[in-house]
């Protein structure tokens, strides 16, 4: 999602970026458009992707500050330091 954050991106293109398979980058952009956080178009033998909505980021942004919290509390909890 963070390279669809500086706009349109052919599944290729999301290929190399994310190292993993044609076959997974498909699966997981058809998830996100199931969910309308993507939306994707074909141009000629392409598949173009884009977010489909900008809050997502923020949404996105929510959850990984909730992550960091917690991960902080139950490192200051078990006396965890870094």
């Amino acid at each position: 999602m963070l390279r669809l954050k500086d706009g349109s991106a052919d599944v290729g293109t999301l290929v190399t970026l994310t190292g993993l398979g044609q076959a997974s980058v498909s699966k997981h952009l058809s998830v996100l458009r199931s969910a309308g956080w993507v939306e994707s178009t074909r141009v000629g033998t392409r598949v173009v992707c884009k977010v489909g909505d900008a809050a997502l980021f923020e949404i996105c942004g929510l959850v990984c500050d909730g992550v960091v919290r917690q991960v902080r509390a139950e490192h200051e909890q078990f006396g965890i330091k870094g």
